[in-house]
């Protein structure tokens, strides 16, 4: 039998599609007003490796941006972490690292970066010093399909309240009373970076009691910056240094025919401030910029893009100039008040800060730190530990809350398990999350135990 050669055919090639070194997470919220923050989407990266986010920082991202710190990883973390939000350099480094590992495409847009050249280019007044979060947001984000995150909006300086539940953003954790941290040690969004508490609004029962006074400037200028943030990916032709001129120039012909100084003084700018933002000289802060729209009573958009209404000189009204405070020269006596007034605040058992106290002098820190800096010292020193000594009573209050639940559930003789105590515990607003929590329940536990066997 004579074996038949089979006719040559083709074989089909298989394209293997690239692999990304980390897990190819898809970002959250793009184009829209509750876009994820760079940082958001690092956390929640960090969480799928079941890793610290400050370790993927440090061993995975910083060795291949060839930033060479100056200090430690920990100092990086607190002090310039959160430009990775921003549109300097560090946004545009890290975003490509994660481009890199995740082979996702325009990471950029989770930052600031589709503005960057309109405004000043040290990133001035763009950021908080520390994250706000919306609990009722979180709320929601826990049982939405994507999971929890934080929006881009939430690390603005300028945006002070959420639109959605029309409260203002918090700062603090509701048990530990601690600002939360940019750059975590754990990657669990919505939970203290710092006793592990959920900061939701289960974690607050005074919350919904707040019905706060939410100004029409401060909306104004949150819903600008949401406008901003969703227009991102798609502006970067109207974003422009000289796009801006020329609409300044536009409304300045519209308003003031052509005087730009009488314009600004119309809207209340100091001298050349605006003249040198249409010269091209140099570009607004972002809250400059709000100001500028909220003046002109047009969004950022309609700044950028809308046809210029034939009335706007009758719309805009006249702002009064703000002048610059002239330095004034206190007397003898007056100097020798405010010492008195220092060295009371010392005597009496009240820890206020530095910031009250120059409030109620009608001063401002720099002029007590400057003038008495023993004295202004000692008061910081006094408030940082009548402050420890708080959050101490409170620990000390926790720990004995927990002790006495784990105590009680073993005296009911009951087989309890890990899962029956954190839902007990939960009930009072404690948490395993807390390291606090977590050591008190196994030193209740240790000792039941040396009971039982003897």
């Amino acid at each position: 039998m004579q074996l038949e050669l089979l006719d040559d055919f083709a074989v089909p090639s298989i394209v293997i599609p690239a692999r990304s070194k980390l897990v190819s997470l898809n970002p959250i919220g793009v184009g829209t007003t509750k876009c994820e923050a760079l940082i958001s989407y690092l956390t929640r990266l960090a969480g799928k490796h079941v890793v610290k986010p400050a370790h993927l920082v440090r061993d995975v991202l910083i060795p291949i941006t060839g930033i060479r710190l100056d200090t430690s990883a920990t100092s990086f973390n607190n002090t310039n972490s959160k430009t990775i939000n921003s549109y300097t350099s560090y946004a545009a480094i890290f975003s490509h690292a994660l481009e890199r590992l995740t082979l996702q495409k325009n990471l950029l847009n989770l930052t600031f970066t589709a503005w960057k050249d309109i405004l000043d280019p040290k990133g001035s007044a763009l950021l908080r010093d520390h994250v706000a979060f919306c609990p009722q947001c979180l709320d929601t984000f826990e049982k939405s399909k994507e999971g929890i995150y934080y929006p881009l909006i939430w690390f603005l300086r300028s945006a002070t309240i959420c639109t959605t539940h029309h409260a203002p953003l918090e700062q603090r954790c509701p048990r530990c009373e601690k600002q939360q941290l940019f750059i975590a040690q754990h990657a669990s969004l919505g939970y203290c970076t710092h006793c592990g508490g959920w900061l939701g609004t289960s974690s607050s029962k005074d919350t919904m009691d707040k019905v706060p006074h939410i100004s029409l400037h401060d909306k104004f200028k949150t819903m600008a910056l949401e406008e901003m943030i969703a227009a991102g990916p798609t502006i970067s032709s109207k974003a422009t240094q000289q796009h801006f001129a020329n609409r300044l120039e536009s409304y300045c012909n519209a308003v003031n025919n052509g005087n730009m100084k009488r314009f600004e003084m119309r809207l209340g700018f100091n001298k050349n401030v605006i003249c040198c933002w249409a010269d091209m000289q140099s570009k607004p802060r972002i809250d400059l910029f709000l100001e500028l729209c909220f003046r002109l009573k047009s969004s950022p958009l309609e700044f950028l893009s809308r046809d210029i209404p034939k009335d706007i000189a009758d719309q805009i009204e006249d702002y009064p100039l703000v002048h610059r405070c002239k330095k004034v020269k206190r007397s003898e006596a007056e100097m020798a008040g405010i010492k008195n007034f220092l060295i009371a605040c010392l005597d009496s058992d009240a820890a206020p800060t530095q910031r009250s106290v120059a409030e109620l002098l009608g001063v401002n820190r720099r002029f007590l730190n400057y003038n008495f800096p023993e004295l202004t010292r000692a008061i910081s020193d006094k408030h940082k530990r009548a402050s420890a000594s708080r959050v101490t009573a409170k620990r000390e209050a926790r720990i004995a809350k927990a002790k006495e639940i784990v105590q009680e559930m073993l005296t009911e003789l009951k087989p309890i398990s890990r899962r029956k105590m954190w839902a007990e515990l939960e009930k009072n607003g404690l948490t395993f999350a807390d390291p606090v929590i977590r050591h008190a329940t196994q030193t209740v536990l240790a000792e039941y135990q040396k009971k039982a066997e003897t």
